[in-house]
């Protein structure tokens, strides 16, 4: 017997709000929403759980999902790796498996975080560097 998991819609979070490029000392100001209302969302950065502080909590929006927001002031120490990587959990309290959506941010130097769909079509910034790839694993 196969049993691989499968989510549906229903169950795997989505990231909203992620901007195509960051600075130093811009504010990262995400959500994270899910139809699942059996689950909990946790935020991850760089795959350690966030604090309490950086989390922004809602009421069920006006289409029933639950949503966490993650709010961070973006600083040097963000832009001293190749990637920042924000990865959401809807956990299931009984549950064989939990869901979960990541976003990673990769950036080419320590001043500037860029990010771009894959989607998308790819080309040089404005000031000269190249783009960083925004990769959605679902």
């Amino acid at each position: 017997i196969d049993w691989s998991l499968q989510s549906d819609n229903r169950e795997t979070p989505v990231i909203k709000g992620v901007k195509q490029k960051y600075n130093v000392n811009d504010v990262l100001n995400v959500n994270c929403s899910t139809a699942a209302h059996d689950s909990q969302l946790k935020w991850f950065v760089n795959d350690d759980q966030v604090n309490s502080s950086q989390l922004v909590r809602y009421n069920m929006d006006e289409t029933g999902h639950l949503v966490l927001g993650l709010m961070f002031v973006m600083e040097v120490h963000h832009f001293q790796m190749q990637e920042l990587k924000l990865r959401c959990v809807a956990q299931f309290d009984r549950t064989i498996a939990d869901f979960q959506e990541q976003v990673i941010i990769r950036t080419m130097n320590q001043e500037v975080i860029e990010a771009q769909s894959n989607v998308g079509i790819n080309s040089t910034a404005d000031n000269g560097m190249k783009p960083i790839i925004l990769v959605i694993i679902m």
